[in-house]
């Protein structure tokens, strides 16, 4: 018993079948999390070892390059990054896709514990760490007013950090653009002289009276008591009282030599809210955190818990919300997906010209839908810009199904109108059962590749398989239960038509007689047909070089954009914050622009986070905004400035690699050189790991061993009065405070500032005698490397730029520009996006290669035949003739998103070639000729798929026309489709059938010849 006919007898089954897609559907849809991009989990670990007083090249050598020798025989790594920079050194280690990564950091963990003890002993344990993508900032508000840097500072750690960071999905409450607080102990170097004290001694009395140690219990009768040993300082007044030492029998207190505070390192204000000192706070999820829920979370917390406390005069901005632009996308698509459902209901009306029809395919449309919603949900999906789009496609591919089985059994009864319906509705259904399966199973096999799709591709677009391929076979299974229950049930035909049905049969039969007209033609030159269409598509293969390739497409419109200001080595914070204010000039002159936070993150760089007003209230969009700002910023001298955005495609990076650190150095500024003769390319930006000056130690190591001086009592003590300060301790303000502050020494402002400032630095001898530092050490100026970076195991200077021309064409030219001007010994190696948009053109082959073999088993299965799916498959390099050229007089790009377009478009084409060759065959089953069975068939299955056709067109119609957040990705997709599915079916219903009438005649006279010889023998 077929399904139709089981359905029929048991219709209160099919109808309980597709309730429960519908139940299963509502309840998935209120628990699926709402995000930008699907979960993808990069397989890197980095580690990270600190060497505080260590420069560039000493963590270079003795720590980075150890490190990487142990790590790089590990199974599985893909590449080895490092970066060693002034007390730094962080390696980054990148996996294959797939890689059990517990096992993976267990391995580093071995790895690293085996080569401990090659490490200095001044470098800390190094710290091991796991990267995602989906770990990332997510909310960014900002504190500001009338109030003291730490005050508000103090307010952020103390109030809203705490309020924050206990929200479900947080990984952590950063505060940024500020210090952070310290005790900061200045010591005055000539009092110190004057009384015979050395760095050490203040040193060694904080680290002897300010304790806090475990005092275990002690037992008094019954009662047990915990012993309370905090001899810690817990106020600034009594830090100060610290007994350093006796001089003529009266305490020097730290007070005396040093100014003791509470405070930054600095009073200057190195972080801006539109122009006013600010302090901001960075939220981080967790990888596997909503950010739709989280951000909601803290915009609640914002609004109820934290800005009643709020100081008078203290206020909250909020720069950055990720949820806004995610809830625009899925609300955008969201809204498309209703239109698309009116849309295919419209083309369902217009050809059955039948309102309960209608009513019946439109039926099918939630069932299908929720059900691959429930599939979304039991996969462990988000709703995403991927899932999304896979449900606005099934809008237009549910209905296939449905319409192939009711406009069979619609057919049939407007010729029997007087039968009983139940048995018209099975035997209309069960025609084409073959059809439908055959033309369902085609299009998943299509998705099957597709979930097991190596690469990023393969991460990025698993989702989309499972809900197109749920969904389709959901349809599938609609379409065979519910369908003809419903038919049998509710269809009419009507003998009495009315003036909208005479007007649109009118249409119709203008339509029909056309293509008998033409099928008619096609049927007599046969090869003229098939000769276009080969000319078709090879003159569609120079359009094809004409269209823009990237990873993903650009100028995404998400409202918030980031400028960083590089600044010259050497200078200050103070004169990168100059730069940082006449970039604020140039914002605060800009249309568009609603709010924007500014900070100093290093001395030669600080970075402006900017937030647009809503798409409806300004009149540019974010990349001409953008483009607009570039062009002042580039007017302002003494820095440079270079624009990004978040998932921004057009961004090419690649890096130069090398043996030696200066053959690298030589190279890149050379390939710098060239590059920048391009403009047409972009503005590059040359990550060099460029020099500042610095001041060399030289050490007389006789002299100061017959003292008994070690270098390492020398380095200590200048690196305790040298930069911002060296931690010594730490300081906890109240018995009982929460917050925790560092203390740490230096020298007072203008106390060592030259070299010759030596001379007022004592060291102590084991005799107890002093002796001047200048005697031991000497200071010269020098330049040292600000960081080195290595890829590979090879020296490397990284390459940056906002592509002009799409990222396709400047990958080429970028590596042209290469190949003929690197030296011997120097490798490019493409990293980002461009790396990425490589793999993926690699995996689409293979996937393509996969999909027409799964296609024609699937195919020759139900055809049982050899050659048959070979002509179902003639019709797919049409399609994607249409695609090609829709793209390029768009102007729009071939990406990940228009790549998927095309891999679909194999399936939906499929399905009409299926329509049309399994009709033709059940004809020649009943004894008609070739010629006939196609005259006969072709005009009764072209109202069915251009019906088909004409319904995924108009569903994807929304989506192709949208303009709001996240459209730039969905409207290549659908573009790709309706270009395909126009060309496809328009050539397909004249280029299938003249390629079967050849197939089939050529088979036909094989026969015949076969027969004739054996007939002979």
């Amino acid at each position: 018993m077929t399904l139709p006919k089981l359905s029929i007898k048991r219709p209160v089954m099919a109808c309980m079948l597709s309730c429960l897609f519908i139940l299963f559907g509502v309840l998935s849809y209120v628990n699926i999390p709402v995000q930008e991009n699907p979960d993808i989990t990069y397989p890197i670990i980095t580690v990270k070892t600190m060497m505080p007083g260590a420069d560039a090249s000493q963590v270079n050598e003795v720590i980075t390059k150890p490190t990487e020798k142990a790590l790089n025989s590990i199974s599985g790594i893909v590449s080895v990054d490092s970066s060693s920079k002034s007390g730094e050194s962080t390696v980054s280690l990148k996996f294959k896709l797939g890689t059990d990564m517990s096992a993976a950091y267990n391995e580093v963990e071995s790895q690293l514990q085996h080569t401990s003890g090659e490490m200095p002993k001044d470098a800390r344990a190094p710290l091991i760490s796991k990267a995602s993508v989906n770990a990332s900032p997510v909310f960014l508000m900002v504190l500001y007013g009338d109030q003291k840097l730490s005050d508000i500072t103090r307010f952020a750690h103390q109030v809203v950090v705490p309020k924050l960071e206990n929200i479900p999905g947080v990984a952590s409450v950063n505060v940024v653009g500020v210090d952070k607080m310290g005790v900061y102990v200045d010591l005055n170097l000539k009092k110190m002289a004057a009384l015979k004290l050395t760095p050490s001694d203040v040193q060694s009395a904080l680290h002897t009276q300010h304790v806090n140690v475990p005092g275990g219990s002690m037992v008094v009768g019954k009662k047990e008591y915990d012993l309370n040993l905090d001899l810690q300082f817990h106020s600034i007044s009594k830090l100060k009282n610290l007994v350093v030492a006796y001089r003529d029998g009266a305490p020097v207190h730290l007070s005396g030599i040093a100014t003791v505070s509470l405070g930054f390192p600095s009073k200057e204000q190195y972080a801006t809210y539109d122009g006013k000192p600010a302090v901001g706070i960075n939220v981080i999820k967790k990888s596997d955190g909503d950010t739709v829920s989280i951000a909601k979370a803290v915009e609640k917390r914002l609004h109820g818990a934290i800005n009643p406390l709020l100081p008078s005069g203290l206020k909250t901005g909020i720069v950055f919300n990720e949820a806004d632009y995610i809830l625009d996308i899925a609300h955008g698509l969201e809204q498309d997906i209703w239109l698309s459902v009116l849309a295919a209901a419209l083309v369902i009306f217009f050809f059955l010209k039948n309102f309960r029809s209608t009513l019946i395919i439109t039926a099918s449309i939630p069932v299908s839908l929720l059900g691959a919603v429930a599939a979304i949900h039991f996969f462990n999906y988000s709703f995403n810009i991927v899932t999304l789009l896979g449900l606005i496609l099934l809008v237009g591919v549910v209905v296939d199904d449905a319409i192939v089985v009711l406009e069979n059994i619609f057919s049939k009864l407007e010729g029997n109108s007087g039968l009983d319906r139940k048995k018209i509705a099975i035997d209309g259904a069960n025609q084409v059962v073959f059809a439908v399966l055959a033309s369902s199973l085609s299009l998943v096999s299509i998705f099957l590749p597709v979930v097991f799709m190596g690469g990023i591709i393969g991460l990025f677009f698993k989702s989309f398989a499972v809900v197109v391929t749920a969904g389709v076979i959901i349809s599938l299974l609609v379409a065979l239960t519910l369908t003809p229950v419903l038919c049998s049930t509710f269809m009419r035909v009507s003998h009495t038509q009315g003036r909208t049905y005479r007007f649109l049969e009118g249409v119709l039969s203008i339509i029909d007689k056309v293509y008998h007209a033409i099928l008619h033609f096609v049927l007599r030159f046969r090869w003229l047909m098939v000769l276009l269409a080969i000319l078709v598509v090879f003159l569609s293969v120079p359009i094809f070089h004409f269209v823009g390739k990237e990873f993903m497409p650009a100028n995404k419109d998400s409202g918030h954009f980031s400028v960083t200001v590089q600044t010259p080595q050497g200078v200050s914070k103070a004169y990168t914050m100059g730069r940082v204010r006449e970039a604020e000039t140039v914002l605060n002159q800009t249309q568009g622009i609603s709010s924007y936070f500014a900070s100093v993150s290093l001395a030669t760089k600080a970075t402006l986070n900017v937030r647009l007003k809503p798409q409806v209230e300004r009149k540019l969009s974010q990349a001409e905004i953008m483009s607009a700002i570039q062009q002042q910023l580039q007017n302002i001298p003494g820095a440079e400035f270079f624009m990004s955005h978040s998932g921004q495609s057009s961004y090419v990076t690649f890096v130069l690699m090398g043996r030696t650190q200066q053959e690298v150095l030589q190279a890149a500024y050379s390939f710098y050189n060239t590059l920048s003769k391009h403009s047409e390319l972009g503005q590059f930006y040359l990550g060099l790991s460029r020099k500042k000056p610095a001041y060399k130690l030289n050490f007389n190591r006789i002299l100061a061993k017959s003292m008994g001086i070690s270098a390492s009592d020398v380095a200590n003590t200048l690196s305790v009065l040298g930069g911002t300060g060296v931690r010594v301790g730490h300081f906890t303000p109240g018995e009982s405070g929460s917050q925790r502050y560092n203390i740490l020494f230096r020298a007072s402002k203008d106390e060592f500032v030259d070299p010759s400032d030596l001379s007022r630095i004592y060291m102590r001898l084991n005799s107890g005698q002093l002796v001047r530092l200048d005697t031991l050490a000497s200071l010269e100026t020098s330049l040292t490397n600000q960081d080195i970076n290595r890829t590979d195991l090879n020296y490397s200077v990284a390459f940056s730029a906002v592509s002009k021309e799409g990222l396709g064409k400047t990958v080429a030219e970028i590596k042209s520009l290469a190949a003929s001007n690197l030296p011997q010994g120097i490798e490019l190696k493409m990293t980002g996006n461009a790396a990425s948009m490589d793999q993926t053109v690699s995996q689409v082959l293979y996937t393509v290669m996969l999909i027409l073999l799964l296609m024609y088993i699937v195919l020759a299965s139900q055809f049982n035949s050899f050659i048959q799916p070979l002509i179902v498959m003639v019709a797919l390099p049409l399609a994607v003739v249409g695609g090609v050229l829709v793209l390029w007089i768009t102007g729009m790009t071939l990406n990940i998103y228009s790549v998927i377009g095309m891999l679909l478009l194999m399936g939906l084409v499929a399905k009409n070639s299926i329509l049309l060759i399994d009709r033709t065959n059940q004809y020649r089953h009943e004894g008609l000729s070739v010629h006939d069975a196609l005259a006969k068939a072709c005009p009764q299955r072209m109202r069915p798929v251009l019906m088909t056709s004409c319904a995924i067109i108009l569903a994807m119609l929304p989506a192709a026309l949208s303009t709001g957040a996240g459209s730039e990705a969905h409207r290549t997709l659908a573009v790709v489709i309706i270009g395909g599915m126009i060309s496809s079916t328009i050539l397909s219903l004249m280029i299938v059938p003249s390629v079967y009438s050849l197939v089939a005649g050529g088979l036909n006279r094989v026969e015949g010849w076969i027969k004739r010889a054996e007939a002979e023998d």
